[in-house]
């Protein structure tokens, strides 16, 4: 009858735990990326705005801001940014048509004089949606690049809806949010008073 040697099978357990050990401490992030990576959503999460004034004109200016949840906190998602993916006028028949976008620009991550274009986003991060002034006339999406032929600015009484990706190194959807900005062109300082004016909201599909 064979005798068990306990001790050269606590010797092996060992060898493959120390193992395991260097293996998670080196490869531990690609496999939790693997196994489960980040999952990315944007919310709006200030429709009423936010006032102030542009350096160094003085103009006033209302900024909106969105943030990306990662409900994944211990999957980071590497280098994420958010994307305008598309851009879609309201006709004077109520549809909605596609406008021209012959790139992708992302938007701007706050604050935005020291954070760069693509962060490491561990649970939340905001980023600037959109802005509008005393003197633009308009909305305007607030962009890493504007192209020349963006039709994404919104006027009066016009709506304008935004097709909007979170993306990562290793997150990947097929999936974007849309977001519409409706505005009757009536500007005030008072936040209250201009939720009114300017609506934003997500459309589901």
């Amino acid at each position: 009858m064979c005798k068990i040697d306990w001790n050269l099978i606590m010797q092996i357990f060992s060898a493959i735990g120390s193992m395991l050990v260097v293996i998670i401490a080196i490869w531990g992030d690609w496999i939790r990326t693997k196994l489960v990576p980040p999952k990315l959503r944007i919310i709006a999460s200030n429709t009423k705005g936010e006032l102030t004034t542009f350096s160094p004109t003085g103009v006033r200016v209302i900024y909106y801001h969105f943030k990306v949840i990662n409900s994944r906190p211990w999957s980071i998602a590497r280098n994420c940014r958010v994307l305008l993916k598309a851009v879609s006028k309201e006709l004077p028949n109520g549809e909605f048509q596609n406008q021209p976008l012959n790139t992708t620009p992302s938007f701007i991550w706050t604050p935005a004089e020291i954070t760069p274009q693509a962060i490491n986003l561990v649970k939340e991060h905001a980023f600037d949606f959109g802005c509008v002034s005393e003197d633009f006339g308009f909305f305007r999406p607030v962009l890493n690049i504007t192209p020349n032929n963006f039709q994404g600015h919104v006027g009066r009484n016009q709506k304008i809806r935004f097709s909007m990706q979170a993306s990562a190194d290793n997150f990947i959807t097929e999936i974007n949010q849309v977001f519409e900005v409706a505005w009757n062109g009536v500007w005030t300082d008072n936040l209250d008073n201009m939720m009114s004016n300017l609506t934003i909201r997500e459309i589901k599909k």
